[in-house]
């Protein structure tokens, strides 16, 4: 069904404008993480982070698509063909993520096949009924899993990737807007609610300490660009 650039029959405007600022500051935050990618030679997204999305990106773009109107659809798309950039980019530099030697020698095979695991789990939400019509359930699963591994990678491996200070605050409110819609729209959706609040605690806890190790002067690898 073709609902224009804005459902406005199924959502309100205050509905709309917090979900459409918030998928429009990730597309922000990708393109900023693009940026530190080519000048760093390193990529801060964790692996669960990159294939989950990648995966979901992919199912969301074009095997299902949200009700929302075109805005959104542009949206997610947009997420999907900047990923697509930041996948190849986790293809190459991820195995600084892992410190098992058998997945960084066949780092690549573990990647994809994680992308195409996180894609069945995705479909399987959506044909089970357990998923919402913009997906999300596993978007939410999704992020409350990258906020926690941003965390603990960056306390791992800070001063060999650079992680942004921009990302962390982009992704913090653009996620935050967006879980503002979720206790709107779906009121008795708690599953979605506990995921906003483990994403709101991880959030502020990586922003923190970001925050805190730029104001100390802590060391960042140099610009290879």
């Amino acid at each position: 069904m073709d609902h224009g650039l804005f459902n406005m029959q199924d959502y309100t405007l205050t509905e709309m404008v917090l979900f459409v600022v918030g998928c429009y500051l990730w597309v922000v935050a990708y393109a900023v993480i693009m940026r530190n990618i080519w000048k760093y030679g390193s990529i801060e997204m964790p692996t669960v982070a990159g294939t989950g999305n990648f995966a979901w990106e992919f199912v969301w773009s074009w095997m299902y698509m949200t009700d929302m109107g075109s805005v959104c659809v542009i949206a997610y798309r947009a997420w999907f063909f900047l990923d697509i950039f930041i996948f190849g980019a986790l293809l190459k530099y991820g195995k600084k993520d892992t410190e098992l030697p058998a997945l960084k020698k066949n780092f690549t095979l573990y990647a994809i096949v994680i992308t195409i695991i996180y894609a069945v789990i995705y479909i399987a939400f959506k044909e089970t009924g357990y998923e919402t019509p913009i997906g999300a359930v596993t978007a939410f699963l999704l992020n409350a899993v990258i906020s926690v591994s941003y965390v603990f990678d960056y306390t791992k491996f800070a001063d060999t990737i650079y992680y942004s200070p921009w990302v962390a605050w982009l992704k913090a409110i653009g996620t935050g807007t967006n879980s503002i819609f979720m206790f709107l729209h779906y009121p008795d959706n708690h599953l979605i609610h506990l995921a906003c609040v483990v994403i709101a605690i991880f959030d502020a806890w990586y922003i923190f300490l970001i925050t805190r190790d730029r104001l100390r002067g802590r060391a960042v690898p140099q610009p290879i660009r």
